[in-house]
């Protein structure tokens, strides 16, 4: 026969509950009475630790939610942009303070429309010193030359057009309120016909942006149509 003081400690919720009052005058009654306040302790923290990871799991996928909206939008926004159809007009400040229209070059002149990120950016610098020194072909061609900034703000901008030495218009996007449907990574060039359709869209990347000479090639191509 097992002795009273034997009795393991952990004692069941039921057998603590229907035994507590009687059996706490018996050598194993408060060692009853803490192994139920132990167990309701450990039942405490494992409540706790199940609601901590379903607040984790449930935050978990709402950011991932978030995110494939955004991602989402983005692609929708830039599949807007086609070869072919209407380039989504737009209104950004520039550099000079006035106040550009992409819609007020419809039938005048084409639009090469090039997307860029700030002064601060040494690939940026250098890709607007190359566009500068053929901006006169570029004028040749027809063709009016555009650069949107989309991660600086006009005192930025005034110190690029600086830099460059810049005859042509400098944007201000800062944040891609104006201009998202357009260049999603901020690094391609958009060659807007005079009929105010998308005539090429010249991908770049961050070290390497589209060169003068090849979006001059697309310009003679709408020169030959």
């Amino acid at each position: 026969m097992v002795a009273e003081k034997e009795m393991p400690l952990a004692a069941t919720h039921v057998q603590c509950v229907a035994e507590k009052d009687r059996v706490r005058e018996k050598p194993w009654g408060d060692a009853c009475v803490d192994a139920l306040h132990s167990a309701r302790d450990d039942r405490f923290r494992w409540e706790s630790t199940q609601e901590k990871r379903r607040m984790s799991r449930a935050v978990i996928v709402s950011a991932l939610s978030l995110l494939l909206v955004v991602a989402s939008s983005f692609a929708a926004k830039a599949a807007d942009v086609e070869v072919g159809k209407p380039a989504p007009n737009f209104k950004a400040p520039a550099a000079d303070g006035s106040t550009f229209e992409l819609a007020g070059l419809k039938g005048e002149k084409a639009v090469v429309l090039v997307f860029s990120r700030g002064h601060w950016c040494p690939f940026c610098n250098r890709h607007m010193r190359e566009l500068q020194k053929s901006y006169p072909q570029f004028k040749e061609a027809g063709a009016e030359l555009v650069v949107v900034f989309r991660e600086d703000n006009v005192a930025g901008v005034k110190k690029a057009v600086a830099q460059a030495k810049a005859g042509f218009p400098m944007l201000v996007d800062q944040g891609k309120k104006q201009t998202m449907a357009y260049s999603p990574q901020g690094y391609d060039v958009y060659v807007v016909a005079k009929d105010g359709n998308v005539a090429a869209v010249l991908e770049g990347t961050k070290p390497k942006r589209p060169g003068a000479a090849a979006i001059l090639a697309e310009l003679e191509k709408l020169g030959s149509e």
